[in-house]
């Protein structure tokens, strides 16, 4: 589990910072026990307010040893916070077709 949340962090860090006019902020730390903040996958909450945010991704391909950039299709942004127990990710990802995206998994797979 520490394996993938590092490498998920290093993406994000990639993607975000590359993208990014001022490539260096501070993840702050909120308190969440006293706020009564429940994970329930909204970014609305009060504590989302005190988060980092990477506003925009910017497409890095690798060829040849050197990097090609390009902006991406469809924006993302990610608001970052930490507390005593974890590291907080929230996503907003804009899909102009959501309703063609079919979601679940194959006949036959689990996770």
């Amino acid at each position: 589990m520490n394996k993938k949340l590092f490498l998920l962090f290093a993406g994000l860090t990639v993607s975000g910072f590359a993208a990014a006019q001022n490539p260096s902020f501070t993840i702050p730390r909120v308190e969440t026990a006293s706020t009564g903040y429940k994970l329930d996958g909204k970014l609305n909450d009060k504590v989302w307010a005190k988060a980092a945010v990477i506003p925009e991704f910017t497409s890095i391909k690798f060829k040849d040893k050197s990097i090609a950039k390009g902006p991406i299709k469809n924006k993302t942004s990610v608001k970052l916070f930490y507390d005593v127990d974890a590291l907080y990710l929230g996503f907003t990802c804009y899909e102009p077709a959501l309703n063609k995206m079919v979601m679940g998994l194959p006949a036959g797979q689990t996770v």
